[in-house]
């Protein structure tokens, strides 16, 4: 069974219908609200530093931080995303960056280390 298709993602066993935000194991949903303001820019709304910040906040700084960007692979990212990223990867965490498919969830599931993974479910 796929547990990946448009709109719809299965993370342990479990079926959400809208993007997650996984810490450590623990599953929220996403708060598209921390990055709404930029969606008119573009068409939908992105992933902003702001909201990935508000997550490491949350989550403690992780060791690798996944962003599934939808079954196209499509979810933008902001500038101060971007560069913060950067920034992350240059302080020595691993940022996976791909398609929300079944392999990429299975790496999520399988990550033994300190991690972050957000999970965009459309685009």
């Amino acid at each position: 069974m796929r547990r990946t298709s448009f709109g719809r993602v299965v993370f342990k066993g479990a079926e959400y219908g809208h993007d997650i935000v996984v810490c450590n194991g623990l599953v929220r949903r996403r708060r598209k609200e921390l990055s709404a303001h930029m969606r008119s820019r573009y068409g939908h709304t992105p992933l902003t530093g702001d909201e990935l910040r508000t997550y490491i906040e949350e989550c403690g700084k992780p060791e690798v931080i996944y962003i599934g960007r939808g079954v196209y692979g499509a979810l933008p990212l902001t500038k101060d995303a971007e560069e913060l990223l950067k920034e992350l990867s240059k302080a020595g965490v691993e940022i996976v960056m791909s398609v929300t498919d079944d392999g990429l969830l299975a790496r999520v599931e399988g990550e033994r280390r300190k991690y972050l993974a957000i999970i965009h479910v459309t685009c």
